[in-house]
């Protein structure tokens, strides 16, 4: 199994960029801005997508201005890749959890 891709990257250094084609397995844990949408929710089949662009995940500590400290503490953020999804709204999920399909 590959190594866990956590906290921020660089999109240099991460295995997709847009373009891409991935596998979406079934039970893939997805979000979406779709307002009527659960999320998160659970892809309810497999599926092949084309990454549009791809968010490069977060770190613990953010920058913040507007906190005592100058930053604030959020959860980590995996990079994920996202995609545009049922009437044009964004679905993205996690980038361990997606898979590269081969290219033609």
């Amino acid at each position: 199994m590959a190594k866990k891709i956590v906290g921020f990257h660089a999109p240099a250094d991460l295995p997709f960029k847009a373009g891409d084609k991935v596998r979406i397995k079934k039970g893939t844990v997805l979000k979406s801005m779709h307002p009527q949408k659960d999320n998160p929710y659970e892809a309810g089949r497999s599926y092949t997508i084309e990454v549009h662009h791809v968010l490069p995940g977060s770190d613990k500590s953010i920058f913040d201005p507007d906190e005592p400290e100058g930053f604030r503490h959020e959860p980590y953020r995996n990079p994920s890749v996202r995609w545009p999804g049922s009437g044009g709204y964004w679905v993205e999920a996690d980038i361990n959890d997606v898979e590269p399909v081969e290219q033609d």
